[in-house]
């Protein structure tokens, strides 16, 4: 009877450590025997049995606390963050940020000091990488510092750029938004002064009619509707002309 007795305070014990009995102050186990039926109970609070004389009431010298509450609550966290650390490790390699080493870029197109004249030609942009750009990587392409195009081909309209030097420039960005690798080149802007001159002498044409008045503009007309027919009338002329003349006989040579 004595060893179930003893049996069941250690079971006791043990069940209110785990579940981490939580109380305002620190108080004593009693152990507490009923005489008649042997039912053994454990209590904090004996006054309650000690007016009954068939109760026999018995000091565990167990203790009651709330830090074997606050011990198990932070062994699990321990755990709980273990197991975390744990399972995010595999995570955080797989994602593990890029870096300049990572990486072979080199700008294939355009050639070292290439110029172009403009507007009439466009500056086409190949890049080579190696490897392929990881999850989350970014090759951008800039010219004098703003962004361009993102990826590794574009093609860049001269006709807004001024003549003289520009900056070409590709960077690859890492998942962390820095700049691990980057190539640049310079590049020449030429103005293509016989496509301007042209373009001038259109313009000026063109604001020279719509000064005209509105009689002359329908003669102008007029006149470029009839010189068709009077370049063929024309040719026809002398053609009849030169059948007209007499022929000359052989005989006076």
């Amino acid at each position: 009877m004595k060893l179930i007795t003893n049996v069941l305070a250690v079971m006791l014990t043990t069940t209110l450590t785990s579940i981490g009995l939580n109380t305002a102050n620190a108080g004593t186990i009693y152990k507490v025997i009923d005489e008649n039926t042997g039912q053994v109970t454990f209590t904090d609070r004996p006054n309650s049995y000690q007016q009954d004389s068939h109760k026999q009431v018995v000091d565990t010298h167990i203790q009651t606390t709330s830090q074997p509450y606050a011990t198990a609550q932070s062994d699990s966290s321990v755990g709980t963050a273990a197991g975390l650390s744990e399972s995010a490790s595999p995570a955080a390699e797989s994602q593990a940020v890029s870096r300049a080493s990572d990486y072979r870029l080199s700008l294939t197109s355009p050639e070292s000091s290439r110029a172009y004249r403009r507007p009439a030609q466009t500056i086409d942009v190949q890049l080579s990488l190696s490897p392929a750009l990881k999850s989350g990587d970014t090759v951008i392409i800039y010219l004098d510092g703003n962004e361009v195009a993102q990826g590794l081909t574009t093609s860049i309209a001269t006709l807004d750029l001024t003549p003289g030097q520009h900056q070409l420039s590709a960077a690859i960005i890492n998942a962390n938004g820095d700049t691990i690798n980057q190539v640049s080149r310079t590049i020449y802007i030429i103005q293509n002064t016989q496509a301007l001159r042209q373009k001038k002498q259109l313009a000026e044409q063109l604001m020279a009619y719509k000064r005209l008045p509105w009689h002359q503009k329908v003669l102008l007309k007029l006149q470029q509707q009839n010189l068709p027919a009077v370049a063929t009338s024309k040719s026809g002329n002398s053609a009849a002309k030169n059948n007209s003349k007499p022929a000359v006989s052989s005989a006076f040579n």
